[in-house]
């Protein structure tokens, strides 16, 4: 961009916005029969510059810088950070893809770009997130796709309600924490076989988001992972899974769930808030259930507990705040009925509760 044209967009854009210059302009000159020389001039040189830095963010937005970083790098990072005992099952994974591809990379973050007219970062509807950069392997993504804020009074993520359609390539192994929180148009997630971890908050808030399916290499779903996912209305629970982790899944549009056997432990708030949920299958197999798993899930009318099950918390179903008959009297809740085997723990959970209780074969 020439010097006459920057002179021109500083001179009625404070934010350096060609396209908001143009507008600027084009509201001081809207009452003018014909323009001077000068004036044409001056609106020829603002339009070709609006034409320019519209085209460029389109290309920017469809081919943003990518920030990345060597996984080696990033493993001997966690390992020297002592908070990070909580990431070890992180740290397995990540050495074991290193012994098979020791040049792996971790993508840090795609730098889309800010719209200075409109004062927002500007995402496409469809993306790819790529298993190779530059020729080499990428194998976790740890950006996020929603904009991070932060003022002296709160932190928060500014909602993408741009991004719809999600693929994530074959090859990548890892989802980093709240990577697509509070991408609030999101629809349609394709995620690949060599998919393991789905880590914190990964998609979080993403409320219209209907169409996701877990493959089976999935070994590790943590906190908050699905949360507030309304338009969910089912989910296959992957077989390596082995817990359901703290409010996996509240807040959710679940209907009807299946726990299957290789599920040990259904964690706290995994379902709490899921007001649609009517019935839980939990096989055999499962072991435990943590307190609040299936708080505020009103219209839950079956649960089936199997032989297995033998640690289960006195607040399963209770409000935090409420005792469960008030809880029912005031919200006029459905009252759930517990399927089970005679003398087993589910047994005698419903019978001290007073709930309904019918007998499996």
């Amino acid at each position: 961009m020439d010097i006459q044209s920057k002179q021109l967009i500083e001179k009625y854009s404070q934010w350096g916005s060609a396209r908001e210059a143009l507008i600027k302009w084009e509201n001081v000159h809207c009452l003018k029969v014909n323009l001077s020389y000068d004036e044409k001039i001056e609106e020829s040189i603002l339009r070709n510059a609006a034409k320019e830095e519209k085209n460029k963010l389109e290309h920017d937005k469809q081919n943003p810088p990518i920030r990345y970083g060597y996984l080696q790098d990033y493993v001997d990072k966690m390992k020297s950070d002592r908070s990070a005992a909580q990431d070890e099952k992180h740290i397995d994974l990540y050495e074991k893809t290193l012994a098979d591809n020791p040049r792996s990379l971790v993508i840090f973050s795609i730098d889309f770009p800010y719209d200075i007219t409109t004062r927002k970062t500007v995402y496409p509807s469809t993306f790819t997130i790529p298993s190779r950069y530059q020729g080499v392997p990428v194998v976790a993504f740890h950006g996020q796709l929603a904009e991070y804020k932060w003022s002296e009074y709160a932190d928060w993520f500014e909602p993408n309600d741009t991004l719809e359609e999600l693929t994530v390539q074959e090859g990548i192994i890892m989802i980093g924490t709240s990577a697509f929180h509070e991408c609030v148009s999101l629809r349609s997630v394709s995620l690949p076989g060599s998919l393991k971890i789905i880590s914190r908050e990964a998609f979080s808030n993403c409320k219209r988001l209907s169409t996701i399916v877990l493959p089976d290499s999935i070994e590790v779903i943590e906190t908050g992972a699905f949360e507030y996912c309304e338009q969910i209305k089912s989910i296959v629970i992957p077989s390596k899974l082995n817990k359901i982790e703290t409010a996996c899944f509240s807040g959710s549009g679940l209907e009807r769930v299946s726990i299957p056997g290789n599920i040990i432990s259904i964690g706290h708030s995994a379902f709490a808030g899921c007001r649609n949920l009517k019935s839980v299958n939990i096989s055999e197999g499962v072991r435990a259930i943590e307190d609040f798993a299936f708080d505020e899930c009103y219209d839950l009318s079956r649960i089936v507990f199997p032989k297995s099950l033998t640690d289960i918390s006195e607040k399963i179903f209770q409000d935090r705040y409420a005792s469960l008959s008030d809880q029912r009297e005031e919200l006029k809740s459905v009252e759930p009925t517990i399927y089970c085997y005679k003398g087993t723990d589910g047994y005698f959970f419903g019978m001290d509760h007073h709930m309904k209780v019918e007998l499996l074969d």
